[in-house]
């Protein structure tokens, strides 16, 4: 039972994370779905990336986020391990 729960909420934080990255590619006009779909992403994603973002450098200069990548290898991981 509570196997299934984390199982759970780790796909949902893993469905929030692809959401997050897609939803930065298209534009953030205040007040659309669009953007309320990108803020509950977002709300979601933060809390956990801001602080591996803080304890990994970015790679050339910010284009290549490391630690996005770090986080989703990680996540990914937990996922097969736990589900």
């Amino acid at each position: 039972m509570i196997t299934t729960l984390i199982c759970v909420a780790l796909l949902v934080f893993q469905a929030a994370f692809f959401l997050s990255i897609v939803t930065t590619y298209f534009p953030n006009e205040p007040g659309t779905t669009g953007a309320a779909v990108r803020n509950a992403a977002n709300a979601i994603v933060y809390p956990v990336l801001l602080p591996v973002r803080q304890a990994v450098p970015s790679a050339m200069g910010g284009m290549f986020p490391v630690a996005d990548l770090i986080a989703l290898i990680v996540l990914s991981v937990l996922i097969r391990a736990i589900c």
